[in-house]
């Protein structure tokens, strides 16, 4: 791929923003096809350099974990929370096995 360092970053930037290439062309001013190519020469680069603790199956989960209200009608007072399952009370965790 013969594209230039500013050309990369950029392309970097969006594709770790998590933009599709059709955004990723429009934002870096390239054809979509040359921006496939140049996203697949980046994830088999990717590939290539997987340490070997994360080699096979790898699960990720997340889950919320803390106290739940007795009374849902009424909130703690001082307290503000948005409508449904609100998690600003709750702690995330995240794992990986």
């Amino acid at each position: 791929m013969r594209l230039t360092r500013h050309q990369w970053r950029a392309l970097l930037r969006c594709h770790a923003q998590g933009l599709s290439a059709q955004a990723i062309a429009h934002e870096t001013k390239l054809h979509r096809q040359r921006v496939l190519r140049a996203l697949t020469v980046l994830r088999t680069a990717m590939v290539r350099e997987i340490p070997p603790v994360l080699r096979g199956t790898v699960e990720v989960d997340e889950t919320y974990v803390g106290g739940s209200w007795r009374n849902r009608r009424h909130r703690p007072p001082g307290r503000t929370s948005p409508q449904g399952r609100g998690t600003t009370l709750k702690t995330p965790v995240f794992g990986i096995l």
